[in-house]
């Protein structure tokens, strides 16, 4: 279910609808492209001569499908996508990895299609994307399978690869992270 105006929405998840069209897009505020820079700094240190030309695509693409979207706490909600990517970066994942985290919530929320993905930015990317969204629709209601074993044999079986689980616990850690700044 999408959130609307008498949706309520989680923390952390976005609280508008996608921009009615790319072109309306705002300019990138400067703590952004810092939050950017940031990221783009840590993946170069660990890869020195890989072409980063990809994340900044994925992150301008991310820009543009979340720009009329903010988190519960009032900042922009691109900020999240990018502060996993960060996290993931940090983790010293691969390019593939921290190029899913960006643009992890966009099938999700937003009318972006996995084909849209592929497209841009290939299989692998694509595949990720598309396993995180469906690893975010799961719903678990029986007691059994919520038990820790059960669960990760689950997952496992269903997710074929295991990067999509490492984007998705980094989006709960920091979702996790932010909970304090949202109001009581």
């Amino acid at each position: 279910m999408e959130p609307g105006p008498t949706t309520p929405v989680q923390a952390g998840e976005p609280t508008t609808a996608e921009p009615a069209s790319a072109s309306a897009a705002p300019p990138l505020q400067p703590s952004l492209i810092e939050a950017y820079e940031q990221l783009e700094s840590a993946v170069r240190r660990r890869r020195p001569h890989d072409d980063l030309s990809s994340l900044r695509r994925a992150f301008d693409f991310a820009c543009e499908r979340h720009s009329k979207q903010r988190r519960d706490t009032g900042e922009p909600y691109v900020t999240h996508p990018l502060a996993v990517a960060q996290i993931l970066a940090d983790m010293q994942m691969d390019l593939v990895t921290i190029e899913t985290a960006l643009l992890h919530d966009v099938l999700e929320d937003t009318s972006t299609s996995i084909d849209e993905i592929k497209r841009l930015f290939g299989d692998d990317v694509a595949r990720c994307v598309n396993g995180v969204t469906k690893l975010s629709k799961l719903k678990l209601h029986n007691k059994e399978v919520r038990e820790a074993e059960s669960m990760r044999k689950m997952l496992l079986a269903m997710i074929e690869d295991i990067r999509v689980i490492i984007v998705k616990l980094a989006d709960r850690l920091h979702n996790l992270r932010t909970l304090d700044a949202l109001p009581r």
